[in-house]
């Protein structure tokens, strides 16, 4: 019993282990045009990932009317990217606080767009864990195979009998 919760508890400390924080903070330029948009790109990742954190406006967020300018976080493609989850998929909380927590991203480069009324600022407060599979040892395999072997020779004496 205590390997198995030491097994579960070294597994859940290197799932962790490969934590990066990001805070990036500034004043987003005036206007909501796509031109103007601020445009935060995250590290490129190049396994699966989780992504969660806040990001905290000084003033409201301005509405996405202009095409090409929906806030939100986008797979950077060629020409304007892939918008994955819009800023109404974020938690708004007190003030003008938004939370998110999106998982199991598929590698590649991402940003976070949105524009603030009035050329407020800005602070992104996030963590970006990449999703490690623990991979078995070969002990877990021959247990796997020795329990077939003796359910195996159980069923052998129960059909001579």
């Amino acid at each position: 019993m205590l390997k198995k919760l030491l097994l579960v508890s070294a597994m859940a400390v290197s799932m962790h282990a490969n934590a990066l924080v990001l805070n990036v903070s500034g004043v987003d330029v005036n206007g909501a045009s796509l031109d103007k948009t601020t445009i935060i790109n995250l590290p490129s990742q190049s396994t699966i990932f989780d992504f969660f954190g806040s990001l905290d406006l000084s003033k409201k967020l301005q509405e996405s009317n202009n095409a090409g300018a929906v806030f939100g976080l986008y797979l950077n493609t060629p020409g304007t990217g892939t918008l994955l989850k819009p800023l109404a998929d974020f938690t708004a909380s007190a003030g003008d606080v938004y939370s998110f927590n999106f998982t199991n991203l598929a590698a590649g480069d991402y940003s976070l767009r949105f524009n603030v009324t009035g050329g407020g600022s800005y602070a992104l407060t996030s963590t970006i864990n990449t999703v490690t599979t623990p991979v078995p040892e070969a002990n877990t395999y021959s247990m796997i195979i020795l329990g077939l072997g003796v359910m195996g020779a159980v069923i052998r004496r129960r059909k001579l009998i």
